[in-house]
């Protein structure tokens, strides 16, 4: 059984198990099946693979490309005439407009724009608009003024909702970003500074607390009835072994694409550009067909229609994105290709081109729970013993042993409440153990944060520090050390805690931002609950072209856990609110989503060389030789001065507001405070510590695989 569309599709095809029961997981699911997909079309009569099938071949679509954008111009065009449409395209031609710089006339390159085309996508002096509009479907597209356009979309680049965070994207000036971010951090430093001691200590305290954001059976304790029916609906289900064989091929496919690099580059018109999205698009549909099922693929070549695949195309992008969602580690390369051409599949050119869709909801816990009427399981309370993480560091061999045995025990008894007819035992497994696998990815990111702020708290005071021991203070001043920010031992101490809260709070939340984020990405139309066209643009940034696209859900989200973070401050948060989230910075949600991704990969390494040298002071006679005492005599007094060392250069140097040449792309914004974070990393081969990294068997930050 399958459907068609991002919010029509339906459920997963059924079978029946020896016992009867319904059950997904002991099946080859037919939409799997490019030839069972053509078959049941055929039967339908919605066409097939006969040779004088006329619908949407592929044949069609590549003779259609020359006159696409033709086609898409005289949609908008007869658009217009109607008052609401007109509305719609007026308001998208404005931010477009705005967004970009179309100072001078993109024709004759010597005069001075004076309208914008939002079909072509470009900027004309009133000469220029006439000469290349005089006939064709050109004749239909209706320019909108510069200025006009400019005055709708004045001041919408850096908002502000009355928290005090304020959104930086393209519209909004780099000077203005800077001198903002450098006038907030001086005054909350200040103000930071004036505290008392008292007042210090109660504050690293209240912001340090939980606020809900880890779950409360990690601390012993009962959980909140709702807690599991919340996070099931973004927590992505594991994949099946039919899943998983059509995974490895959309990465050899998207591996072998180069979808990017022949896309991403500048082309003489935004006609040029969709024709060759639309060619490189159809290259990777063909590609899957044919690598799933060479049958098929010949006929799709000899002219079948692409449309009776569409289910097949929704469910295999539909796995890489829900494979990388739950494994952020992987695909780095690959997925990157693999949202660029959803992107530009959404396009509407290319949507009429290909008359389907290539995107469908990622498939979650809850949306199989629901679908199979076994929502209770997430409410029963031995869900939160079934899937918890046994944490080995610290602990005996009973002790852990016995935490097995009652997670296996409740899986049982979870199992055997819950399996029936509708979901059998094998299927509800699977969804519990996707849950599992998500308290293990908290676990691997999150809860490195939390081992930090419990290093910051026991092994620093807020207030004050020992004058004969420089390792004792996190002050900082610019010009020191590479530092571009001037902050006090207790400033930078509550500027250090508060952003490893909000990434704490961040991550806890991450399957949810990057499920938002995907939206962003690809509601390029507004039809998927925008409202309003979020169209990209291909430009210079300094770093490359880039596709710079608002972010409007992602950008919600993360200013709601910036706030919580800032509620728990009590009008003493350090540094600036600016967020950087659709500008030259973080273009897009893509680069937002890979960028907060690395924050486990740079606080793992340092977390694991901390906890190896404290297990060479326990077990100092044991595993260690002579020499690694001697190294640390050589430089530091004990054992733990030595982690105080490393500590101390890193609640400095990775928070000092370096790592770019700017206040505007680094300082102490949102996103600066981590890119001080990626410069402390670059540079960790020159600390006089990195010795102690390599005897705790640290190897790099990335890993070993890359994008697998």
């Amino acid at each position: 059984m399958f459907g068609y569309g991002f919010g029509g599709y339906t459920s997963y095809f059924r079978g029946s198990t020896r016992s009867g029961e319904v059950d997904y997981m002991n099946v080859k699911q037919d939409y799997f099946s490019p030839s069972g997909l053509l078959a049941a079309a055929k039967r339908s009569g919605a066409g097939g693979v006969d040779e004088d099938y006329t619908a949407r071949t592929l044949d069609d679509i590549l003779r259609s490309t020359e006159d696409a954008p033709a086609t898409s111009a005289a949609a908008a065009g007869e658009a217009m005439r109607d008052d609401a449409g007109a509305a719609a395209l007026a308001a998208g031609s404005a931010a477009a407009a705005a967004a970009a710089d179309h100072s001078q006339c993109c024709e004759c390159e010597a005069t001075a724009s004076e309208t914008f085309c939002p079909e072509c996508g470009d900027a004309f002096c009133a000469l220029c608009f006439t000469v290349n509009h005089r006939k064709g479907r050109r004749a239909l597209h209706r320019p909108v003024p510069i200025a006009a356009a400019a005055a709708a979309d004045a001041g919408a680049g850096a908002a502000d909702d009355g928290t005090g965070i304020t959104t930086s994207s393209a519209a909004v000036s780099a000077s203005a970003i800077a001198a903002m971010t450098v006038a907030q951090d001086a005054a909350s430093s200040a103000k930071a500074a004036a505290m008392t001691s008292d007042e210090s200590e109660r504050l690293a305290e209240l912001i340090s607390a939980d606020s809900g954001s880890l779950p409360e059976w990690w601390r012993g304790r009962a959980i909140a009835a709702d807690w599991f029916l919340e996070r099931a609906r973004h927590i992505p289900l594991r994949l099946t072994h039919e899943e998983r064989k059509l995974l490895r091929l959309l990465q050899g496919v998207l591996r072998s694409s180069s979808y990017a690099d022949r896309v991403d580059k500048p082309f003489k018109s935004r006609a040029a550009r969709v024709r060759a999205c639309l060619l490189e698009v159809v290259s990777v549909l063909t590609a899957l067909v044919a690598g799933a099922d060479q049958d098929v693929g010949r006929r799709v070549l000899k002219g079948a229609d692409l449309a009776p695949l569409a289910p097949f195309f929704q469910n295999v992008f539909e796995l890489g994105r829900r494979h990388k969602i739950r494994n952020p580690e992987k695909m780095r390369l690959s997925y990157g290709q693999l949202m660029f051409l959803l992107q530009d599949a959404q396009m509407p050119e290319v949507q009429e081109q290909l008359g389907f869709s290539c995107v469908r909801p990622v498939r979650t816990v809850y949306d199989l729970l629901e679908e199979r009427g076994a929502l209770g399981v997430l409410r029963d309370p031995r869900l939160a013993v079934a899937t918890q993480i046994v944490v080995h560091h610290g602990k005996e061999r009973a002790e852990i042993e016995a935490t097995k045995q009652r997670r296996d025990r409740a899986m049982r008894e979870l199992l055997d409440t819950h399996a029936s007819r509708e979901i059998g035992r094998e299927t509800l497994s699977m969804a519990i153990y996707s849950i599992t696998d998500n308290h293990s990815f908290l676990y691997t990111s999150r809860d490195h944060c939390n081992a930090l702020i419990d290093l910051l708290q026991h092994c620093f005071r807020p207030a004050g520090y020992d004058e004969a021991d420089p390792t004792t203070s996190l002050a900082i001043a610019e010009g020191s050390d590479g530092a571009r920010l001037t902050h006090s031992h207790a400033a930078q101490y509550h500027y250090v805690l508060q952003s490893l809260c909000l990434w704490r709070d961040l991550l806890d939340d991450f399957f949810r931002l990057w499920s938002l984020a995907e939206l962003d990405l690809l509601d390029v139309t507004g039809e998927l609950g925008l409202g309003a066209p979020n169209a990209y643009e291909l430009r210079e940034t300094g770093q490359g072209l880039h596709r710079v696209q608002q972010a409007p859900r992602t950008d919600r989200a993360l200013r709601k856990i910036v706030h919580g973070v800032q509620s728990r401050a009590q009008q003493h948060w350090v540094g600036s609110s600016v967020i950087h989230l659709g500008d030259n910075n973080v273009p897009n949600a893509y680069a937002f989503i890979d960028k907060y991704n690395q924050v486990a990969r740079i606080l793992a390494p340092v977390v694991i060389c901390l906890n190896g040298l404290e297990q060479f002071r326990s077990n100092e006679n044991k595993i260690v030789g002579k020499r690694v005492p001697e190294l640390i005599t050589l430089g530091y007094r004990d054992w733990d001065h030595a982690r105080r060392a490393i500590l101390s250069d890193f609640f400095r140097s990775a928070f000092d507001g370096s790592g770019s040449e700017s206040f505007f792309e680094a300082g102490s914004c949102i996103d600066g405070r981590l890119t001080s974070a990626w410069n402390w990393c670059n540079q960790l081969p020159s600390k006089h510590f990195f010795p102690l990294f390599l005897m705790t068997g640290f190897v790099g930050f990335d890993g070993a695989d890359f994008d697998g």
